[in-house]
């Protein structure tokens, strides 16, 4: 009875530690952000947003990645694409047609050992156009191991805040509102009066 039992304890937490280490995916995410990032900028301002992959130590490495970005110009203009740091990719290809970016890397290192747990793979440009949110989806992404095989990963989006500094809402003025109050109050006594 005490080896049913230690096989029964054995095998739960075996399985336990590996469905557990299932769930955990690699990250696409903007800044490194574990959540949808949103950044706030005034018009006329520019910002920088890096897509970043994380969680590579889970699986084994990052052989290949097509991610195509959606890019909603309403408040922002796209100034300018750049590939991060890149050195294990033989082959990329980023093909900007508004408002998409696809961004392509490929790698035929047979050893992708030495590869960073997380690293940045692009920088967007932007700059604020008018008031307003502009969004960065990750429209579709195909992510590989060094052999070819599709990965899992969980990816979020980003949002661009424009915000319109030179229109100051007005200040209700104290004086102002109670003039405005103790005039109506004289007009109420006088309509009194009268009737």
């Amino acid at each position: 009875m005490n080896k049913c039992k230690q096989f029964v304890l054995v095998s739960s937490f075996l399985v336990a530690l590996f469905s557990h280490a299932a769930y955990a995916l690699p990250i696409l995410s903007f800044n490194q952000s574990t959540d949808d990032l949103i950044e706030s900028i005034d018009i006329g301002d520019s910002i920088d947003l890096e897509l970043w992959i994380s969680g590579i130590d889970i699986v084994d490495d990052l052989g290949g990645f097509d991610i195509l970005l959606s890019i909603d110009t309403l408040a922002t203009n796209f100034d300018a694409f750049h590939y991060g740091s890149l050195p294990e990719f033989d082959i990329l290809n980023p093909v900007s047609i508004a408002p998409t970016v696809n961004i392509s890397g490929l790698s035929f290192s047979p050893d992708l050992s030495t590869q960073a747990d997380s690293f940045s793979l692009a920088t967007l440009s932007f700059t604020g156009l008018q008031a307003g949110i502009s969004n960065i989806d990750i429209s579709t992404a195909i992510l590989s191991d060094p052999f070819g095989f599709s990965l899992d990963f969980t990816s979020f989006s980003a949002m661009i805040e424009v915000l319109d500094s030179t229109q100051v809402p007005p200040q209700v003025n104290s004086p102002t509102l109670w003039s405005a109050t103790i005039l109506l109050i004289l007009c109420l006594l006088m309509v009194r009066r009268v009737q």
